[in-house]
């Protein structure tokens, strides 16, 4: 269990970012990480002001914006707005520096960073626009034809209930509760609460309040 009141935090008067797994300065021993996702960062970051993120491993990285919108820029010169509803996906080598600004004048954004482990030959990028208030009840695989890890996302009303089967009984997967509440395997999770799960065929979960959402990343150990 990963608990969002039990998750460390950054700060300065204009970023905030929670960490759900030992990130910087925040090292406890009960929130190591979950296998090969090191890096469950809920980032707000204030108007017109840039973060810089410095990937030390070749990883897998998932940006997605919650409210407002983000600019990511990296070496490659490449220049990305990347929109709630977005799911934007790059393969970026150790030593890469992502530089992700809020575009707003006066607004707050807040986004999800993911970092998976992952062998990196060349730089990839993908995005996946996805619409959770037309697909409810059910899970919205963001990358379809993808491999480990599978990344999965799903609006539900209250007592709605899903039963997820696992691609392999190799695979764990950690879910994560965007808003409201659910019951995932038996155990109550709230808005940023975390669970990972290992040696299980399927799971699953009931919404405990209305358009309550989830993500979870499936993927191989």
């Amino acid at each position: 269990m990963y608990l969002a009141d039990e998750r460390g935090c950054s700060q300065a008067d204009w970023f905030r970012s929670m960490h759900t797994f030992n990130f910087g300065q925040f090292d406890h021993p009960h929130k190591t990480a979950a296998g090969p996702l090191y890096v469950l960062n809920d980032d707000t970051l204030a108007g017109q002001r840039s973060v810089d993120l410095l990937v030390k491993e070749d990883s897998e990285v998932l940006l997605m914006p919650l409210v407002g919108c983000i600019v990511c820029k990296n070496g490659k010169g490449f220049d990305e707005v990347i929109e709630a509803g977005d799911c934007f996906k790059l393969l970026v080598k150790a030593g890469t520096t992502l530089t992700l600004t809020n575009p707003y004048r006066d607004e707050l954004v807040n986004y999800l960073v993911l970092w998976y482990k992952k062998p990196v030959k060349t730089w990839e990028k993908k995005i996946s626009c996805f619409d959770v208030f037309n697909y409810r009840n059910r899970f919205l695989d963001l990358f379809p034809g993808s491999k480990s890890p599978k990344y999965y996302i799903g609006k539900f009303g209250g007592r709605a209930e899903l039963l997820h089967r696992l691609a392999s009984p190799h695979n764990a997967v950690f879910i994560f509760v965007l808003e409201g509440a659910f019951e995932v395997q038996y155990r109550l999770l709230h808005a940023r609460d975390g669970l990972l799960l290992w040696d299980v065929h399927e799971v699953e979960l009931e919404a405990l309040s209305s358009d309550a959402i989830i993500l979870a990343v499936e993927f191989s150990v």
